[in-house]
């Protein structure tokens, strides 16, 4: 299954999230993580969605791109309630080397 969610940028993340959550309980790293939902919540990741892929549409081309991997989230599909992901990014020299060591 597919849905469209909206990247909420990390200083709103970390708002969202507080810093007394006990699903986050070190914050939101901006570094190594993004963040995904919608304010009238409605479409998330849900249970047993962790490890799937959030991939973004490439600009001028059917392909897409892998940038996250489905982490953790509060509750499903709540309002101001959004998902997190492993920014793949910052895991892609880590990931070379096991590929093609």
């Amino acid at each position: 299954m597919e849905v469209d969610i909206t990247l909420i940028d990390n200083p709103e993340c970390r708002r969202l999230y507080g810093s007394n959550d006990p699903t986050a309980p070190r914050g939101i790293e901006r570094l190594t993580m993004l963040c995904a939902g919608e304010k009238e919540g409605g479409k998330d990741a849900c249970i047993g969605d962790s490890g799937g892929p959030m991939v973004i549409n490439q600009p001028g081309s059917c392909l897409k791109k892998q940038v996250g991997i489905t982490s953790f989230g509060r509750d499903c599909g709540l309002p101001n309630s959004p998902g997190i992901y492993t920014r793949v990014s910052s895991y892609v020299g880590w990931i070379e080397s096991i590929v093609w060591p």
